[in-house]
Parts: C-alpha cells; sequence; structure tokens
C-alpha cells in the first residue's frame, strides 16, 4: 500500500528576541567601550572605531595603547564574542592604500593579543574602500573612512541592537 506523504515542515521560527540579560550585557559594553574609543551600537554588532589618526602609516600609534588595553579588557571580560577587525579606507583606494587598510586591521588586533585577547578569536580583514562611513569629496570625509572598526557580536550580547525595538508614540496633544 502507498503510504501518504508526510506533512510539510513547519515555517521557520521567528528569531527568538533578546533576553533583557544580553540587552544589558549589550548596554553595558556599549559604555565601557565609548570610554576608551568612539562606540556604536550597529546592525550588525558594536563597532569601536580606531580613527586615522591613531596610526603613522600602518603602525599604531603608540598613545593608541591604553585605549587598546582598556578595549582587550572589556573583551576579556566577555568571553564567547566574535571580535571582528576590519581595516577601511577611503573610496576607490590604490592599492597601497588597499594592503594599508589589512596591515592597520593587523596592527590593531596585534594589540588586543597583547593584551590577553585570545589570537584565535579574532578575525581580520582588510575591507578597503567596502563601506564608507562618509562622502570621499572632502580632505574630511576621506580621513573618517580611513579607519579600523572591532565589530563585536555574538550570544552575549545578543543580535539585536539596543536602539532597533518597537516603542509605543504617546500620541500628540
Amino acid at each position: 500500500l502507498a503510504q501518504p506523504a508526510p506533512p510539510p515542515p513547519p515555517p521557520p521560527a521567528k528569531p527568538a528576541l533578546t533576553s533583557p540579560e544580553k540587552q544589558a550585557t549589550r548596554a553595558a559594553v556599549l559604555r565601557q567601550l565609548d570610554e576608551s574609543l568612539p562606540t556604536l551600537d550597529t546592525p550588525r554588532g558594536i563597532a569601536v572605531t580606531v580613527s586615522d589618526s591613531a596610526f603613522r602609516g600602518a603602525a599604531l600609534a603608540p598613545s593608541e595603547e591604553a585605549a587598546l588595553s582598556h578595549v582587550a579588557a572589556v573583551l576579556i571580560a566577555h568571553p564567547g564574542l566574535n571580535i571582528d577587525v576590519e581595516g577601511h579606507t577611503e573610496a576607490n583606494p590604490e592599492p597601497a592604500q588597499q594592503r594599508q587598510s589589512y596591515e592597520r586591521a593587523m596592527a590593531v588586533r596585534d594589540a588586543l593579543v597583547r593584551h590577553g585577547v585570545p589570537p584565535n578569536s579574532i578575525a581580520t580583514r582588510g575591507a578597503a574602500g567596502e563601506n564608507p562611513v562618509a562622502g570621499n569629496a572632502t580632505p574630511g570625509g576621506r580621513e573618517r573612512n580611513r579607519r579600523v572598526e572591532i565589530v563585536l557580536s555574538g550570544d552575549p550580547i545578543g543580535a539585536m541592537a539596543s536602539w532597533d525595538r518597537t516603542y509605543s508614540v504617546a500620541p500628540s496633544r
């Protein structure tokens, strides 16, 4: 006898909302990191920015060690975070700038490792001009685009940016 076809699988479950504990941890990590370097909560994760002025060529300025030591301490206190270090340049970079974006990301990674972050917990890449944060028409815009971002994500801080939630709007009077 022919058996009836099995029922179709249920639709995929919607992702669970971030728990209050994860939201609190995310907010705390954001505050702690922002004490040392500019930090934003983004859909990709918590993004810490090491600006262009923190570098001498591809080398990290010695004055940045204290800030990165603080960042490393925060990362160590929250095991399980995904840590991506990305070097960025202005749009349409020259080949030397593309290489420099990776070298700068490696300089930041190396500083984090010197301060105790396990090397195998950090992914590093040169993103070159992929994600500009400003226009390239002005020197200031190009300078803002030349940066290294330390992007944190993962279960300890949940998947939802702290600002990405529904708010009730009070009726205007």
